[in-house]
């Protein structure tokens, strides 16, 4: 007998298309939640999604073992998305899912991650490979179903009892977005629903990290690289890629670009296709920062991104949270990358593309140069080529 979740009998009844899909997807159900650690869909070019899934597993490994010291505090109890004080959004490749791990109190569990994990369409969704309305749909059903009630109570349990579900870590932002067809997360805050905003940011100060442009656009090539949208919920490029039916990033020219650390080739490409338009391609991948400064909750709380994890720390020191961030979660393909890898018609459109962002980082922070070039010498493999 296979016992349906309830968010699969809802979608099961939202279209007779869809119907077909998740019929089939039941005689799986089984087997793939049997064999989440061997990820049998992935099956792609030359093996990259089993190698993306590996790297996944590699993240995890790293979230499992690493420890950050943690700091004499008052506790405080987590609620449906943190305290009063403080809020997270979270930009992509700016190290949110460093501040997720660190924000849920140190040491994790990440077996509980996991079961958060399985209690979500996901599983199913990347078994079949699903494409952007099935998705959606499945996430709608599992929205109004007691599974996100589950999956919230294992993400507490996967921290401390001073923990906080920041970004990411908070179940009820997994869904897809309407607007911006992204996982919610990755979505600006002044594209979310209401009332999920509401309940996700409250009227907390919200919180967000400032990365320099070059330096951010060379570090999310090498994530696309590892082919890892997300090592919490195991979503891979490959599963965004087929999601959106974008065929040019699941074809061998990308796939050269993959293979070769081609940054100016694969940018070029990208921001082309941004400035034509596509701008929440591969999971908002590409947004300006400042979409997600822009309100309704906007980000007012801006963090230095040249001096994480210290900025970060001293962000928690006043405002009284007990956890540091002493390891990140960083790339480690291509480590022979960085800004200054980037060729003179690369960095023209970055200047072009991320306008906003070059002037948040004067505003903010007094960094004015828009043509500086910057790497983390704080933190390994992150200076990769600089002079």
């Amino acid at each position: 007998l296979i016992l349906r979740p309830a968010w699969l009998r809802q979608a099961l009844i939202a279209s007779r298309a869809m119907q077909v899909f998740f019929w089939m997807v039941l005689s799986l159900l089984p087997d793939a939640l049997a064999n989440f650690g061997c990820h049998d869909y992935l099956q792609d070019v030359e093996n990259q999604d089993e190698i993306a899934s590996m790297n996944v597993q590699l993240l995890q490994v790293g979230l499992d073992v690493q420890r950050s010291k943690v700091s004499a505090g008052a506790p405080e109890t987590v609620g449906d998305a943190g305290s009063t004080k403080l809020s997270f959004a979270h930009v992509p490749c700016n190290f949110g899912h460093s501040v997720g791990k660190v924000a849920l109190g140190q040491p994790i569990n990440i077996s509980f991650v996991e079961k958060a994990w399985h209690v979500s369409p996901n599983p199913v969704l990347m078994a079949e490979k699903a494409n952007m309305s099935v998705t959606k749909a499945a996430w709608r059903a599992w929205a109004n179903s007691s599974n996100v009630t589950d999956a919230i109570a294992f993400m507490k349990k996967a921290g401390q009892p001073q923990g906080q579900l920041w970004g990411m870590m908070n179940p009820p932002s997994w869904v897809i977005s309407d607007k911006t067809n992204c996982n919610m997360y990755y979505t600006p805050g002044k594209h979310w629903p209401e009332d999920l905003a509401k309940k996700h940011f409250g009227d907390r100060s919200i919180f967000g990290i400032l990365r320099d442009p070059y330096d951010k656009l060379v570090n999310e090539f090498r994530r696309q690289v590892q082919g890892v949208d997300s090592g919490f919920n195991h979503q891979t490029r490959q599963m965004i890629d087929v999601r959106e039916n974008n065929k040019d990033r699941l074809s061998s020219r990308y796939e050269q670009y993959y293979r070769s650390c081609d940054v100016n080739g694969y940018l070029k490409e990208e921001l082309q296709k941004y400035k034509e338009g596509d701008h929440f391609r591969s999971n908002c991948a590409l947004l300006p920062q400042a979409e997600y400064f822009d309100e309704p909750f906007g980000i007012t709380v801006p963090v230095d991104n040249r001096k994480i994890p210290e900025s970060f720390n001293v962000l928690m020191s006043e405002h009284s949270y007990p956890f540091r961030m002493n390891l990140t979660v960083h790339n480690f393909k291509c480590n022979n990358l960085s800004a200054w890898s980037l060729d003179n018609e690369t960095k023209a459109l970055i200047k072009d593309v991320y306008a906003r962002d070059f002037d948040l980082l004067c505003h903010y922070f007094g960094y004015c140069n828009q043509d500086e070039l910057t790497c983390l010498e704080q933190i390994p493999d992150m200076c990769g080529g600089k002079p």
